[in-house]
C-alpha cells in the first residue's frame, strides 16, 4: 500500500540522515541551516526597525548576527523561530517543479544579499 511504502522510504530517509548528519557529506546541510538562522536574526532586526551590521557564518557551524538598535525580545528568538519558517516553505514549495524553481530562486537570492553584509574576497571582486 501507498502508506507502507511511505513509511519504510521515510524511516531509510530518517536512517541515513541520523547516520551521515556528522559526516562532511553533510557539511553544507548544516552551513545553510547556520545561515538560515542568521538571516532570521537579521529579518528580525529590520522588521523592528533596527540595522543589520554584519551577518557571518563559521567554519565551525557557528554564526552571528552582528545588529543596532530593533527589538531584543523578538530578535533573539528569530533564529529558531525562522529555520522552522523556512523549513516549512521549502517543504511547501517543494511540491511541484514551479514552486521549487521559486523557492531555490529565493535562496539564491538571500545569499547574494547576505553577502553585502558579509564582506570577503568574493565581493572585493565584484
Amino acid at each position: 500500500s501507498p502508506e507502507r511504502a511511505f513509511l519504510v522510504l521515510f524511516t531509510i530517509y530518517l536512517v541515513v540522515c541520523f547516520l551521515t548528519w556528522q559526516s562532511d557529506l553533510a557539511k553544507p546541510m548544516r552551513m545553510i541551516a547556520v545561515f538560515l538562522h542568521e538571516l532570521s536574526h537579521a529579518i528580525a532586526t529590520w522588521i523592528t526597525c533596527g540595522d543589520v551590521r554584519k551577518i557571518r557564518v563559521f567554519e565551525n557551524e557557528g554564526g552571528v548576527t552582528e545588529y543596532i538598535g530593533g527589538c531584543r525580545i523578538i530578535i533573539i528568538p528569530a533564529g529558531y523561530i525562522g529555520c522552522s519558517f523556512f523549513g516549512m516553505v521549502f517543504t511547501v514549495m517543494s511540491g511541484g517543479r514551479k514552486t521549487a524553481t521559486g523557492a531555490a530562486a529565493a535562496f539564491v537570492a538571500a545569499l547574494l544579499i547576505s553577502l553585502c553584509y558579509s564582506p570577503n574576497r568574493t565581493m572585493v571582486f565584484l
